[in-house]
């Protein structure tokens, strides 16, 4: 059969500029390196041209810019991302945060927005139940911000935070104050720090506690320790672990 030269044709929005043997290809197959309008250049077999089979990730693009995902909208891309192969998409979520979703993930519905409409149904049941305006969902909150800015685990619900009357460690009363942090202000603490924020990992201490590591008495540390003992002792501390992968 009488070798077929494409060299100079077109092939919809593809120029051929010259015929490639590319490292890893079939070698019965020819390839050649093609020129797109948009400037691109991508190694395309000779069945692909012919059937019309090989797009640019410029046809794709513009599919995709200012389509509506869920809560995204795609504003820019394709980007290859650090790992894996699928291309991913700057988006906007509704809410008003911008980050990069992979185009899979859009199109199935695997990523349906930045988070904020968990946050906002958690609001939502807060603000019906007249928990909104409460230290506990101010901690809530705040330890959401803390792990999200962090790169932190958290799994926790609103009903995750319980306020003791006295704190479990210095046994010392709890003064429950919004926006006023004393010795005495109920404080989020996580039992075992690498673990995040997540289920059975997390209690409510005292302020005064939370900060013992750095300013304490003898007495104080010896108190947060057979306290530590109590709460993590038996298998609790291994499920956690396990939990945590």
């Amino acid at each position: 059969m009488k070798f077929k030269d494409f060299t100079g044709q077109r092939f919809g929005q593809w120029l051929v500029i010259k015929r490639i043997k590319p490292a890893g290809r079939a070698m019965h197959c020819t390839y050649w390196e093609c020129l797109c309008d948009c400037g691109l250049t991508k190694q395309v077999s000779s069945d692909s041209l012919k059937r019309g089979r090989s797009n640019c990730s410029c046809v794709q693009r513009r599919n995709m810019i200012g389509r509506k995902f869920y809560m995204w909208t795609v504003l820019d891309g394709p980007f290859k991302p650090e790992y894996g192969n699928n291309l991913a998409w700057l988006c906007r979520c509704e809410c008003g945060y911008e980050g990069t979703v992979i185009g899979t993930n859009l199109r199935t519905g695997g990523s349906k927005g930045c988070g904020c409409l968990n946050t906002n149904r958690i609001m939502q049941v807060a603000t019906k139940h007249g928990l909104s305006k409460t230290l506990e969902y101010a901690l809530f909150t705040a330890a959401k911000s803390r792990a999200r800015k962090n790169g932190i685990p958290f799994n926790l619900d609103l009903s995750d935070i319980v306020i003791p009357e006295f704190c479990p460690v210095l046994g010392i009363p709890m003064i429950k104050a919004i926006g006023k942090h004393t010795s005495n202000s109920p404080s989020l603490d996580k039992i075992i720090v690498k673990l995040g924020y997540v289920k059975g990992n997390v209690w409510v201490i005292s302020n005064r506690a939370n900060t013992i590591k750095t300013n304490a008495t003898v007495e104080e540390i010896e108190l947060l320790a057979a306290a530590l003992r109590n709460k993590i002792g038996g298998n609790h501390v291994q499920a956690l672990y396990q939990l945590a992968g």
